[in-house]
């Protein structure tokens, strides 16, 4: 057994190597990083295809500024938690950051506050202009805000940090840089980016009851689609207690939260918007697959077999086999899945069309995962952004080694054709730029789609938001280019 689980987590570590860097239309970022690295190295400890720098910061420190909300803190990945015994991730933690004070010399400090209170001290701290962080991490919208404010340094234009490199998150950077321009990411420093993506599980135990084709191999076969998820789950329903109505007392094919829509709309390979060739955001909705993508989704969330309910809810229903499938965020695979009796596996979304390039899954950064940026306020930008690159570089090794190591073999992620689906899945995320920056509000008009489906009028509502999301987005783009040029 150990053998196996030894296998499953190496092949894990090559995914997560090779997902960091398969992010395909890269933007023409400034600086010196321009190119696309090849993928050399993985996170196993093996030796660096690249030298590490030299460089002394005896009595720097790497300040930072983070969350403490309940659900997506900050400091789990910074500081390790001394109140848990034998956690994986927080032993990662203690050597990163010991490994980065005996070679690199500076030290990790970490102040948090909740996301109530985030922006607005953030914004303390810039007036202020005393110096006190070097590294902001926060949601997308509070990051987005300050980068409109011209409050975050352009990552993009600085030669010690290797944006090419698979400890760099190359979809976030291809979906939110701007004109070039990186202001705020994601990468290997931080966990919540893979917690906060949008996946699909399946009951092992409930999928064999149920006689369902195998999923992993329609996966492989390329016909994992909207329309065969609907063929599956809509003949399996089963009212347990024969009282005619359906409720959470019942058996289904496929269990979801609202944000289901809201991630099913890009796992069809449709987005709000698209960057053009100065890496600028354009309205991309007002297209014939846009709105037939949106009336298979008003068909699938009315069908039979399909239930849509709190995230409350349906979380302990697929755990008591009462669905086959069942749609959330990655995170409950190493809290809330693992103490399952069954085992599960774990799918991409499925595409709209066999045709379809990629499986894709959506990321929910706007208000769950964090972001990191570096604030205008630092008295030592060259120091900030180097610590930085260091420190995120080392975590590739050490905290997402952890996290592996936790989802992997603590009973979660249990064969490895589920370490394959968590390859695809990675390798072919969305960070929603739209959602982060409120653009025109479809976020939440995609989110309302499954628990409201027959009131999803795309076309109704192009026409009421068009308007407001051009001036949005125009409003953003001038922001930058007043700063930018």
């Amino acid at each position: 057994m150990k053998k196996v689980i030894s296998c499953i987590l190496a092949a894990a570590m090559i995914a997560m190597a090779v997902a960091m860097t398969s992010c395909e239309e890269k933007p023409a970022v400034t600086g010196k990083n321009t190119g696309t690295a090849p993928v050399t190295g993985t996170v196993t400890g093996a030796a660096d295809p690249d030298p590490w720098p030299t460089a002394d910061l005896s009595g720097k420190t790497l300040k930072i500024f983070g969350r403490e909300d309940t659900s997506w803190k900050t400091k789990p990945d910074i500081l390790p938690e001394t109140e848990v015994e034998d956690d994986v991730i927080s032993s990662e933690i203690t050597t990163r950051n010991q490994w980065l004070k005996d070679n690199y010399g500076f030290d990790i400090e970490f102040t948090g506050t909740t996301d109530a209170d985030w922006l607005n001290t953030a914004k303390a701290e810039l007036q202020a202009g005393t110096a006190g962080y070097n590294l902001f991490i926060g949601n997308g919208s509070n990051l987005a805000a300050l980068s409109k404010e011209n409050a975050l340094v352009d990552l993009a234009s600085h030669d010690t940090i290797n944006l090419d490199r698979e400890w760099w998150d190359q979809c976030s950077i291809r979906d939110l840089s701007i004109a070039g321009k990186v202001f705020f990411l994601t990468g290997s420093l931080s966990t919540s980016d893979i917690d906060c993506t949008y996946a699909l599980y399946f009951n092992k135990a409930a999928a064999e009851e149920n006689n369902i084709e195998n999923p992993y191999q329609l996966v492989y076969d390329n016909k994992w689609t909207l329309d065969k998820l609907l063929e599956i789950c809509k003949d399996v329903r089963v009212d347990t207690n024969d009282d005619g109505k359906w409720t959470d007392v019942d058996n289904y094919g496929y269990l979801c939260e609202n944000y289901d829509s809201y991630a099913m709309f890009f796992g069809s390979g449709e987005t709000v918007v698209k960057k053009n060739a100065e890496d600028l955001p354009e309205f991309s909705l007002e297209t014939t697959r846009a709105a037939d993508v949106v009336e298979a989704m008003k068909n699938y969330y009315t069908a039979d077999g399909v239930f849509v309910n709190y995230a409350a809810t349906i979380t302990p229903m697929f755990q008591k086999r009462q669905s086959v499938f069942c749609g959330t965020i990655l995170m409950k695979a190493r809290t809330v899945f693992r103490q399952m009796d069954d085992d599960f596996g774990v799918l991409p979304l499925p595409k709209y069309e066999s045709s379809q390039e990629n499986y894709v899954s959506a990321v929910s950064s706007g208000t769950s995962g964090s972001l990191v940026g570096i604030p205008t306020s630092c008295d030592d930008v060259d120091s900030a952004v180097l610590m930085l690159e260091l420190f995120t570089r080392k975590s590739h090794d050490t905290l997402r080694k952890g996290y592996y190591d936790v989802v992997v073999t603590k009973q979660s992620v249990r064969d490895e054709d589920s370490v394959k689906m968590l390859d695809i899945i990675l390798g072919s995320r969305v960070f929603d730029a739209a959602y982060i920056y409120s653009w025109g509000g479809w976020f939440t008009w995609l989110y309302n789609i499954a628990g409201n489906p027959s009131g999803a009028n795309i076309a109704s509502q192009i026409s009421a938001q068009k308007d407001k999301t051009l001036t949005d987005i125009q409003d953003t783009v001038d922001a930058f280019k007043s700063f930018i040029g």
